[in-house]
Parts: structure tokens; sequence; C-alpha cells
């Protein structure tokens, strides 16, 4: 199941990996990438060592207060990221139950 292919555009597995209600079919899956979790921890932990030197972000209040608000902004997209499902291949629906032959 690690095999891929291309699939107007989008990477899908090889196998069948999934059900799909709206197909009403077991089909191939898109998955997500699976580190967007890990990049999210790791953004967090980033965020803790900003707090650590707050006081030097404080006295550079022109630039680097600006710069961790754009940083700041970037969470919501990458929660978005982490919590993608897999989608179905054919139409582009959630297909987050695996195939029915292997229930």
């Amino acid at each position: 199941m690690t095999e891929r292919f291309e699939e107007g555009g989008r990477r899908a597995t090889v196998a069948v990996s999934g059900y799909c209600p709206r197909c009403d079919a077991d089909v191939r899956t898109v998955r997500p990438w699976p580190h967007w979790k890990r990049v999210r921890y790791g953004f967090f932990g980033v965020l803790g060592v900003a707090a650590m030197f707050s006081p030097v972000i404080l006295a550079d209040g022109c630039m680097l207060i600006p710069s961790l608000f754009l940083f700041i902004s970037a969470l919501g997209p990458l929660n978005g990221l982490a919590a993608q499902q897999p989608t179905c291949a054919r139409c582009g629906g959630m297909a987050p139950e695996p195939p029915r032959d292997l229930v």
C-alpha cells in the first residue's frame, strides 16, 4: 500500500484503501501528508522558545513583534492541514473508513 500513482493531479494509493459513502464503493484514497501533526507540535515548540526569549523580542519591537505575529498567523492553515482526512480519489468526498472487505 506504500506505492502511489498520479490521478488527476492528486496522489492516490495504488490499492483499494478506503470506503467512500458518496460512491458507495471501496476506493483508492488520497491521503494527506502524515507528518502535519508533528509539524504542528514543532510549531508550538518554537512558540515556547519565543516565549522564553520574550524580553529580547519586546526590546526589538519594530521587527521581531510583527515577525512573531506573522508566525502565529500561520497556525490556522497548519491546524487545517493537520486535521485533513483521507478523501476519495474518484469524487473527492471524505473516505475515512477502511474498505468493507477488511472490516
